[in-house]
């Protein structure tokens, strides 16, 4: 296995951090790599409760992450931001299997929510132990033991992904992992991540690791009281509600709704979303185009997707926000009064500030004046009209980087997703991923091909950001495809059904 210079260099300087917290023993020399892999997955079974410091560290040496994890058997799980970093410093996600905290500690507020899986959730991306034990178990042609190292007491294992069965546990579509095992607690305490093709190592570290001390079940359990900054709101994260118009908006927020009062000539309000958070997506729509409108309660981090494009920032409704020029859209985001605001569309910087500064509050007399579109029935869409897109639940599960409860966020440069989905040969208007098996829980995705290609203005990236409640899962892709025939013109299967036929 060729692991890329910069990898090297990293590892033999971190070599020499000393992990404390976990009773080490010295490596045995006489233990084979299945035994190895035996006794891991048997320790990881055998972990009531652990707590660990974790640091994760991107390609150019910075750290992206430092977290305190503690997790306590079946599915309590207690996620603390020590430093700046994909969450403010001090945010804290807490589940004890069947209610989840997220307290955020800029607006002060706590997000509560029970409409979840709790086998699959935010807690199980930061499960990196889990994933090596799905490694040893899921792949075992695909490891082999590099050494022990006696100076920190553990074996090291290297895993590279065999020719045609890819790796679908690890983030990011990593397809290489190095990891230090510790000889005494069998818990990782270094993992690195990589792909031999295009290296762009992350280092995962565990340190201060405590196993099976009784970790009380309160832990378990938010207590407002006991953060540096009481919560102020707590809200219960509801179902995402779809809406179907500006009226609907309106019906459900009353004056919490503000919108642009500004807006294009020729442009209407459609419809759009409200996530249980607060977040409201809407679109004005012109013909074939819209412009996206998002307000979301979210202090210190707009909501939405980045354009990509040089950004200059600007003085924006008595603030400064950030203005992108993409290549096919523009986009202005700003932070006021505690709100993110975004504004996405093909127009031009002027037009999109006089937006920005048109904000107002609907009442009963706007919305007399507001040209909005009425929802319309429509004739039932046929496959060819709808992207299908079938991918493994554990896949999905790896690939979500949301940190919203109950919301999908994936995205994939194009060439990525052309090479892992691909068109069936028995359905040509389903895109399936590459490696399926045959009794592999599976997920539809499956939205308007007009829907899908406003989600997906540049070319160059495929986006899915969606309420999980859009995807349906089934038991293996037969499932899907007998399912499907039911409602759409397209045989129906007579046996098991694979990619290729």
């Amino acid at each position: 296995m060729n692991i890329p210079v910069g990898i090297v260099a990293f590892v033999v300087l971190a070599g020499f951090i000393l992990w404390t917290g976990c009773m080490s023993a010295p490596p045995a020399d006489n233990l084979t790599t299945p035994e190895i892999a035996g006794q891991y997955v048997q320790a990881q079974e055998n972990i009531q409760d652990f707590s660990a410091t974790v640091e994760i560290t991107g390609a150019t040496g910075q750290v992206m992450d430092r977290v305190q994890i503690q997790k306590k058997a079946p599915y309590d799980s207690r996620i603390e931001f020590l430093t700046p970093g994909s969450e403010a410093n001090g945010t804290l996600v807490v589940t004890n299997g069947t209610v989840i905290w997220w307290y955020s500690p800029l607006p002060k507020t706590v997000r509560i929510t029970r409409h979840f899986d709790p086998k699959a959730t935010y807690f199980t991306g930061w499960d990196y132990p889990g994933m090596i034990a799905l490694l040893f178990t899921k792949y075992p042609g695909s490891y082999m033991l590099n050494g022990t190292e006696r100076r920190n007491n553990t074996y090291v294992v290297d895993f590279s992904a065999p020719a045609g069965e890819p790796f679908t546990v690890l983030p990011d579509n990593y397809q290489n992992a190095r990891v230090w095992i510790d000889a005494g607690s069998w818990m990782p305490v270094r993992i690195v991540l990589y792909n031999e093709t295009w290296p762009s190592p992350v280092t995962v570290e565990y340190r201060d690791i405590r196993v099976n001390s009784g970790i009380p079940d309160s832990v378990f359990v938010f207590d407002p009281d006991n953060v540096p900054n009481p919560p102020k709101e707590i809200r219960h994260h509801d179902p995402v509600l779809f809406l179907f118009s500006l009226e609907d908006a309106y019906h459900i927020m009353g004056s919490d709704l503000v919108i642009p009062g500004y807006f294009p000539a020729g442009y209407a309000y459609g419809g759009g979303y409200l996530m249980g958070d607060g977040t409201l997506q809407l679109s004005l729509v012109k013909d074939d185009d819209s412009i996206g409108y998002i307000d979301s309660p979210v202090v210190g981090r707009p909501y939405g997707e980045i354009v990509d494009g040089p950004v200059t920032e600007i003085p924006v409704n008595g603030t400064i926000g950030e203005f992108r020029q993409g290549k096919n859209q523009n986009q202005l985001q700003w932070i006021k009064g505690g709100h993110a605001y975004t504004l996405t569309g093909r127009q031009d910087q002027k037009e999109l500030v006089k937006m920005a500064g048109s904000l107002v509050e609907v009442n009963d007399t706007l919305m007399k004046t507001l040209p909005w579109n009425e929802p319309k029935m429509a004739e039932p869409l046929g496959i060819t009209e709808l992207t299908s897109i079938i991918m493994p639940k554990s896949w999905l599960i790896n690939h979500n980087t949301s940190a919203t409860p109950g919301i999908v966020e994936i995205r994939l440069p194009e060439q990525e997703f052309s090479r892992e989905f691909v068109n069936g040969t028995a359905y040509p208007d389903y895109r399936i991923y590459r490696s399926i098996a045959a009794h592999e829980r599976v997920v539809l995705y499956q939205i308007p091909n007009t829907m899908f290609r406003l989600d997906n203005p540049d070319p160059a990236y495929v986006r899915i950001d969606r309420p999980d409640s859009v995807f349906r899962t089934y038991p293996n892709l037969t499932a899907v495809f007998l399912d499907q025939c039911k409602h759409y013109k397209i045989p129906c299967p007579t046996g098991s059904v694979t990619i290729h036929g």
